[in-house]
């Protein structure tokens, strides 16, 4: 959904570390986006491929709905204004950003679980 090659629009995922790149030539040297090799970073926990550190999601991306918290408020009352009530955005970015955090706690489970299963550490009842 970017608009631009490997996403360097900043409109779907954002550039994380771009303090690191000198700014001349700097699409030609940041790895650009590409899904497949972020979700596997993002699931794989213990080895880093750089794409989860250099990409996040923009959470400003897609907004859906936007929610009315009753309980708080934007701001104090000033002048016998009533303040409006604060509202929670719920956008695709925000979205992205949960499941990716879904997906390394999954990957952080299953990957220990395939560990302790291939070293004989975890053993049935019987055993």
């Amino acid at each position: 959904m970017c608009a631009q090659t490997d996403c360097f629009d900043d409109s779907v995922f954002v550039v994380r570390n771009k303090d690191a790149y000198r700014e001349e030539k700097f699409e030609q040297r940041y790895p650009g986006f590409h899904s497949l090799a972020y979700s596997f970073d993002v699931f794989v926990p213990f080895v880093s491929f750089g794409y989860e550190d250099h990409w996040r999601p923009n959470l400003d991306f897609g907004p859906i709905a936007e929610l009315p918290l009753p309980f708080f408020q934007d701001g104090p009352m000033a002048g016998g204004k009533q303040p409006k009530p604060a509202t929670l955005a719920i956008t695709i970015g925000g979205i992205l950003y949960v499941l990716g955090v879904i997906e390394s706690i999954l990957g952080l489970v299953l990957t220990s679980l395939m560990v302790t299963g291939f070293t004989g550490m975890l053993r049935g009842k019987g055993d």
